[in-house]
């Protein structure tokens, strides 16, 4: 458990107000790009606190802190959009917006990077450097850092560094997850549609099954990941869905199948999309199938920068009790991926459940929660960062 003495009083007392913060985005969230009220409440609690904002990639917004003192210029990442899910949950903030949920943890995001705000906000006289404060929308599956990166987000004056956080219910409070290189997936879409011959269920020999074939297949595309990757690669392939057949005994003409795919590295990416196709045409052809596929990517693996991340774990090993510092992988995937193609910078995972309190669900649960104690842990591991990465 983190040691309560290592947040500062002046961020301890911001815990009522971070809380305030993130109950209210949780209360309307808002999907990428459609980010209207979040954004608008972003831009005036910023320009309250006397920083400089300017909107892009249509909800985006970017706030420029300049401090009195010479320094680098850094970037800290929040992300701002919902997920399309109904929450369940009885909490005094559930969702006002129907279909719509923060489930992923993307208004703690936001009320830590505003807390940040406020708390250098007061202090540009001995603040070094530019604080650059990145609020992008669409993070989920809509690739929002694109835009961003696209319309300027680290640009005039340049970023030397990017920092990104994100609260994760699968680690308990007062943890801390982060590694040099690869820490997230690479990650793509399929779809196939399984063209067969259709007739009477009875009669098997004059029809072509395209159910039998899609089973045929979904058990011999997993050989991939254990017969073709390299055993110390991770690499995921999962079929989400399959729609096919309208009656019990009737062989319809197709079956379509949807999944993800997934590989720590990029290049394993290419290679599982090139052998699923491979593996579908021969089972089809074995089978006297016909078939379409559609192979789209998602986001590129996140890699951390070597340096920069050594230096934040440093900053880590002195907040977090040892035994609570984590180096793992997710399989996830995330478009913060983008900016660190552009500038070097470290992406990491502070822990926010909490079983005693009930908070157990994973992300992209409609009962998703966070133990909202995490908020000033985030704001104090963002401002040290700040402190020890702008002089």
């Amino acid at each position: 458990m983190i040691n309560k003495d290592k947040v500062r009083p002046s961020i301890t007392t911001l815990s009522d107000h971070l809380t305030t913060l993130r109950r209210d985005f949780h209360k309307y969230p808002e999907l990428g790009f459609k980010e209207v009220r979040t954004s608008k409440v972003i831009e005036e609690y910023l320009q309250n606190l006397g920083i400089e904002t300017k909107k892009i990639a249509t909800t985006g917004i970017i706030g420029t802190l300049k401090g009195k003192l010479p320094g680098k210029v850094i970037a800290l990442r929040a992300d701002m959009d919902a997920l399309p899910i109904q929450e369940i949950s009885n909490c005094s903030y559930k969702s006002l917006n129907d279909g719509s949920m923060h489930a992923c943890g993307h208004d703690a995001h936001i009320a830590i990077l505003l807390g940040v705000a406020k708390y250098f906000s007061t202090r540009t006289n001995t603040l070094k450097g530019t604080i650059r404060f990145i609020f992008q929308p669409g993070e989920e599956m809509e690739g929002g850092a694109f835009d961003m990166i696209d319309k300027g987000c680290l640009d005039a004056p340049k970023v030397d560094a990017i920092f990104g956080l994100h609260v994760w219910s699968k680690y308990p409070l007062g943890s801390f997850c982060t590694l040099p290189g690869p820490i997230m997936a690479s990650t793509g879409e399929v779809k196939i549609e399984i063209i067969g011959k259709a007739g009477h269920g009875a009669m098997p020999h004059e029809t072509i099954d395209p159910i039998v074939v899609a089973a045929q297949y979904i058990t011999a595309v997993q050989s991939i990941i254990s017969r073709n990757l390299n055993p110390l690669d991770a690499g995921v392939i999962t079929f989400g869905t399959i729609k096919g057949g309208s009656k019990q005994n009737v062989i319809d003409a197709c079956v379509e199948l949807t999944g993800t795919i997934r590989a720590m590295k990029d290049e394993n990416l290419a290679y599982i999309k090139a052998r699923l196709e491979e593996v579908l045409k021969g089972i089809c052809a074995a089978n006297g199938a016909q078939y379409k596929i559609d192979l789209s990517n998602g986001y590129a693996s996140l890699v951390n920068d070597q340096v920069v991340t050594k230096k934040v774990m440093l900053i880590a090993d002195d907040m977090f009790d040892k035994s609570q510092i984590l180096q793992k992988q997710t399989m996830g995937g995330e478009d913060f991926a983008y900016y660190l193609k552009k500038v070097p910078g470290c992406y990491f995972f502070i822990g926010a459940g909490n079983d005693k309190k009930g908070i157990l669900y994973p992300q992209h649960h409609p009962s998703f929660d966070i133990d909202e104690d995490v908020l000033p842990i985030g704001v104090e591991m963002f401002v040290r960062i700040c402190e020890n990465f702008l002089p």
